[in-house]
Order: C-alpha cells, then structure tokens, then sequence
C-alpha cells in the first residue's frame, strides 16, 4: 500500500478520464525497491518487481509480471524499472511511474 504522502516525496495522481495513473517517487532510495501493483477494479492487476541500486546495469535486474496485459504493457513497466535504478543514482531526481 502506498502512503499518498507528498511531504516524503511520493504521490500518485490518476487522470481525469480514470484511464491512467501516475506514481511519482522524489529522492528515490533503496527503500523504494519492491513489487509495485496497480489494481483497477474493472481490468487484472498489472505488477513490476523493482530493485534500487548503484551501479551501471539496472536492465539486468528486471523481474516483471503483467497479469493479462499485453507486451506494450510489459515494455512501459521495463522501462518504469530502468529508469527508478537510474533515478537512484541522480541527487533529488524524480522517478515517474505510469500505468495505462
């Protein structure tokens, strides 16, 4: 479960047509690591397994699971994964998560 809390740098904000949200995490630290879901109630959960870490080869650490979603799915969570590793190295970045 995610704490909406924009004091510590993390908030997630869904557009008006309800289609799509976004999940914002500043100062992104190795506590972020974990499985991040997104469960609407009228589609199947939609999951990406996220490790923080430093060093130079985040793709390399990619554990993902879509449930009945397709490969475009699958590459949007890729990328969501390489760049919160990257944002790990970057002081005061903002990581940018978002699920269709």
């Amino acid at each position: 479960m995610i704490n909406y809390d924009i004091d510590r740098g993390i908030n997630v904000s869904t557009e008006p047509d309800f289609q799509s949200s976004e999940l914002t995490i500043q100062r992104t630290r190795r506590e972020h690591s974990g499985n991040f879901t997104c469960v609407a109630s009228n589609t199947q959960p939609a999951s990406v397994l996220v490790h923080i870490f430093k060093g130079d080869n985040p793709a390399a650490m990619y554990h993902g699971h879509v449930g009945g979603s397709t490969k475009t799915m699958q590459s949007q969570l890729h990328m969501i994964m390489i760049i919160i590793a990257s944002g790990y190295r970057i002081f005061h970045t903002s990581v940018y998560m978002k699920i269709v």
